[in-house]
C-alpha cells in the first residue's frame, strides 16, 4: 500500500517533516485556501452560465439604477444609425423586456422623441441611455446590454439593420442577420426565443 506523502505536489514543503498538526504550516495553509478558492470560483462560473431569471442594472453615475423580474424576451444587436448615436458606439446591443416587469428608480429619466413613434429616456444626471420604446412594439421596453449587471450572461441572438453595419466592423458568429428591421420576426415567431426582438427605429 502506498504511504501518504504530504510533501507530494506541495514542493514548498519537501523539506519539512511531518507533524500531526500539518495544516498549521504556513505553505500548506496557502494551498489549502488556493484549493477552496478555486472551488469557489467553480460554483460561481457554474451559476454564471445559466440565464438570469432578475435582471438589475444601472447607469454610469448609479443615480438610476434598474431591476427587471424576468428574464429577457429577446437580445439583439442593432447596426442602424439611430442606435449608433444613442449609444456612441460602432454597434448597439439591446435586451427586449415586457413593460409590466421592469421597473426603473428614482424613474426612467428624460425622455426625447427624434423619431416620430419612438421614445427614448436617459438619465437626468449623467445622460446615460437608459431605455428604448417604440409604437410599433407596444408593451416592450429596450435596455442597452451595457447597463445591466448580468450582461455577461446575456448573449445577443440576432443581428437587426445590417445593412447598415459598418464596413470594417466584422461581428464573426452565426446569428441571423436581417438586412433592415427584425419587426416581421416579432410578429410571427415566439417572444420567448432570444434574438426575436426589433431594436432599430421604424
Amino acid at each position: 500500500m502506498a504511504r501518504f506523502r504530504p510533501e507530494a505536489g506541495l514542493s514548498c514543503c519537501a523539506a519539512m517533516p511531518m507533524r500531526n498538526r500539518l495544516a498549521d504550516q504556513p505553505c500548506v495553509r496557502r494551498h489549502l485556501l488556493s484549493l477552496v478558492r478555486s472551488t469557489r470560483k467553480g460554483k460561481a462560473e457554474k451559476v454564471s452560465a445559466s440565464a438570469p431569471s432578475v435582471v438589475s442594472g444601472r447607469c454610469y453615475c448609479g443615480a438610476t439604477t434598474l431591476r427587471a423580474s424576468k428574464a429577457p424576451l429577446a437580445i439583439a444587436y442593432c447596426h442602424c444609425t439611430d442606435c449608433r448615436r444613442v449609444t456612441g458606439a460602432p454597434v448597439a446591443a439591446f435586451a427586449e423586456f415586457d413593460e409590466d416587469a421592469i421597473s426603473f428608480a428614482p424613474n426612467d429619466g428624460r425622455a426625447v422623441m427624434v423619431t416620430p413613434g419612438v421614445r427614448r429616456s436617459f438619465c437626468e444626471a449623467c445622460g446615460s441611455p437608459l431605455s428604448g420604446r417604440y409604437g410599433y412594439l407596444p408593451g416592450r421596453v429596450y435596455v442597452a446590454l451595457g447597463l445591466l449587471d448580468q450582461a455577461n450572461d446575456l448573449a445577443p441572438g440576432l443581428h437587426a439593420h445590417e445593412s447598415e453595419r459598418l464596413k470594417w466592423l466584422h461581428i464573426q458568429d452565426n446569428l441571423p442577420r436581417q438586412e433592415r428591421s427584425a419587426r416581421t420576426h416579432l410578429a410571427r415567431k415566439t417572444r420567448a426565443l432570444p434574438g426575436v426582438g426589433d431594436v432599430g427605429p421604424p
